[in-house]
């Protein structure tokens, strides 16, 4: 995303450029596999199921 300049400026608190936004989808994997617990397979058949 472009802008044209910082939105404001405030002297005791610089503006910076924070990090990227996630795309949409990007981390589902680590989800499945970290959160959910779900094996390679699990997650194969929930793609192919239409579910995820």
């Amino acid at each position: 995303y472009k802008f044209p300049g910082v939105p404001c400026k405030l002297s005791r608190s610089p503006w910076r450029v924070g990090s990227k936004v996630p795309k949409l989808g990007e981390h589902n994997k680590q989800i499945y596999h970290g959160e959910l617990g779900l094996s390679e397979g699990e997650i194969e058949a929930l793609i192919e199921g239409g579910v995820i």
